[in-house]
């Protein structure tokens, strides 16, 4: 960690808030219900960037008008990408803009596809640094695989430059839990973050009975990257899945949010 970080942290939240409709056929409660109970856990999490998946603009609407969320700057066109008010929408990283970007990957693929979108996040990473310069990125959301395949070696570059089989090293991600220590990575959620709207010990169990070889935030869906290039200038503070998303029985949504502190 460089010793120029700054010392405040900017939260950083990524929550797939499970689209409306069709939710009572699979265990969980109606938009009207679940409402309240998001606005309450984005309140108490307080995040300085707030990044949705599943959002349609009706419920994006819903949200602003709950009070809470309208202190967040949506951008022109709608994208469920929320900067905090209280901070500069134009954070910065070392002197150099904050690039924030936001994920919804397709689930249900076999190995070969998913290794396909990683190779497309790639090119994307690369296409975004070629128009804006190599700055500093984050990349979050739903990625609808862990981190036990392929895959996960490909957005991270983890194999490609072992093995020289080519790849922008510029265009590696760093995932955040990757930069904690030990100590703070093991005490982290050890199952997936799709809820299936039941408990934290209900996706563990269901982690569990997939024999993957992922363990601890490895079996995480919902992802948080760092670009390569912000190596020794953005810390990771902490990194946590919050699985308390519950209010008198209901869930806010099918997915554990993701919350995490960079400092820079």
């Amino acid at each position: 960690m460089s010793p120029n970080l700054r010392v405040t942290p900017t939260r950083v939240m990524t929550w797939n808030i499970r689209w409306r409709g069709g939710e009572r056929k699979l265990g969980g409660w109606d938009w009207d219900d679940r409402l309240p109970v998001i606005d309450k856990i984005i309140q108490r999490e307080n995040p300085d960037v707030l990044l949705l998946q599943e959002d349609t603009e009706d419920m994006t609407a819903d949200l602003l008008f709950t009070g809470f969320i309208d202190q967040y700057h949506l951008p022109p066109r709608h994208t469920p990408v929320f900067l905090g008010g209280k901070r500069s929408t134009r954070d910065r990283c070392n002197h150099e803009l904050l690039l924030v970007c936001n994920t919804h990957l397709e689930c249900g693929l076999g190995q070969l596809d998913k290794q396909g979108n990683s190779k497309m996040v790639r090119h994307i990473v690369g296409l975004l640094q070629q128009q804006l310069g190599v700055i500093p990125f984050l990349l979050g959301g739903d990625f609808n695989t862990d981190k036990s395949g392929f895959d996960y070696k490909l957005l991270t570059g983890g194999d490609l430059h072992t093995f020289k089989m080519g790849g922008d090293p510029r265009h590696d991600l760093i995932d955040v839990f990757e930069v904690l220590r030990g100590s703070a990575r093991a005490l982290c959620h050890n199952g997936t973050t799709h809820n299936q709207w039941k408990s934290a010990e209900h996706a563990v169990a269901v982690s569990n009975r997939k024999h993957s070889r992922a363990w601890g935030h490895r079996r995480h869906i919902d992802h948080v990257y760092v670009g390569s290039v912000c190596r020794g200038v953005v810390g990771v503070s902490d990194a946590r899945v919050v699985t308390d998303c519950v209010e008198r029985g209901v869930f806010g949504s099918d997915h554990f949010p993701v919350v995490v502190n960079l400092i820079y």
